[in-house]
């Protein structure tokens, strides 16, 4: 009986396993999703030596965009950019663009090894200048992406010692922002401003 009652399905369920519209539009929004994504490649293709500034090493330039995808971030499905970026076992660089499907599209910025220690002066200055929807990683692992708080503190609410308290505490720099799936017609122009601005704070 306890085994029929595991593969049993709730009157929800079973309306969801009859019906193919749903299924077929989250495959179409799923593919407008790379399509978003691809104009965020072709715009940081285009501009990111020029937002990077003196961050723009050459390996970092020299990087391939990477667009991946998942069924499982926390049991929902996302879709992820990595570019720019290099990743060894010593030193990280990464401008991470993700959907997170239910809860918004987010930008993060990684620095670990000699880039953090490079981006540590410039990321305390420019976010004592400005902090406004800019959110710093204080998770031990840089590979949380959920802006829960005990994942992401809000800069706007750190006074300067506690800012650089979580910058000096920490192997690696991982500050993000995001935007609310509400906004979705405007997302090409919001991504673009939010790469312009984390970027910003590398000089």
């Amino acid at each position: 009986m306890s085994n029929n009652t595991k593969i049993m399905l709730s009157d929800t369920e079973l309306s969801n396993v009859n019906d193919t519209s749903w299924i077929l539009t989250k495959q179409k929004i799923t593919e407008k999703v790379f399509e978003l994504m691809k104009l965020q490649v072709d715009f940081l293709s285009a501009h990111g030596k020029s937002l990077l500034g003196s961050f723009a090493f050459p390996e970092i330039i020299a990087s391939v965009p990477r667009i991946s995808k998942g069924e499982n971030y926390l049991g929902l499905p996302y879709v992820m950019l990595d570019y720019p970026a290099v990743f060894s076992k010593k030193e990280v660089f990464a401008l991470r663009t993700m959907f997170w499907w239910g809860h918004h599209f987010s930008i993060m910025l990684l620095a670990e090894g000699s880039y953090k220690k490079i981006a540590t002066p410039a990321i305390s200055a420019g976010l004592k200048k400005n902090n406004e929807n800019i959110f710093i990683c204080v998770h031990d692992n840089p590979w949380q992406h959920s802006f829960d708080p005990g994942n992401f503190k809000d800069t706007a609410h750190l006074s300067p010692h506690e800012l650089d308290a979580i910058l000096a505490g920490k192997k690696f720099i991982k500050i993000g922002t995001r935007y609310s799936l509400q906004n979705w017609n405007d997302l090409p122009q919001l991504l673009q401003n939010g790469y312009t601005i984390l970027l910003g704070l590398l000089q």
